[in-house]
């Protein structure tokens, strides 16, 4: 292995390092770690390059999975033969989302979880018999 491999080998470590940080703490870590002049140096826009990418692919599967859980949702709905509860996807503004009955003022998350498990249980069970 030459020196430039060598040293390859390092700036990659180095990218790999200033992309956790990125990812822990920001821009304020990977200075606190390296410096202030580090946002200068080519590890770090590549780092910067690697942790933008990332997270324009985290947004994509989180779309993804909206629309599918939306696709699905409507699916279950027309299989019953009811109308599906209009939902917020990324294609239709919040606006257009149902009311629910979500968080009410003074209303822990503990609270609603039971809550709704006693909805739950007050609701018929559906049988499963062919």
């Amino acid at each position: 292995m030459s020196t430039t491999d060598n040293q390859r080998v390092l700036d990659e470590k180095k990218v790999k390092e200033m992309r956790r940080l990125m990812a822990e703490g920001g821009d304020k870590a990977v200075e606190h770690r390296y410096g202030e002049q580090a946002k200068a140096s080519p590890e770090y826009q590549r780092a910067a390059r690697q942790q933008a990418a990332l997270k324009r692919q985290a947004g994509r599967q989180r779309a993804e999975m909206a629309r599918e859980a939306t696709d699905n949702e409507r699916d279950r709905a027309k299989a019953k033969g009811t109308a599906p509860a209009t939902v917020a996807s990324p294609d239709r503004p919040a606006a257009a989302k149902a009311p629910s009955k979500g968080k009410q003022p003074g209303q822990s998350a503990r609270d609603r979880v039971i809550a709704r498990r006693r909805a739950e249980q007050e609701r018929p069970k559906e049988s499963l018999s062919r």
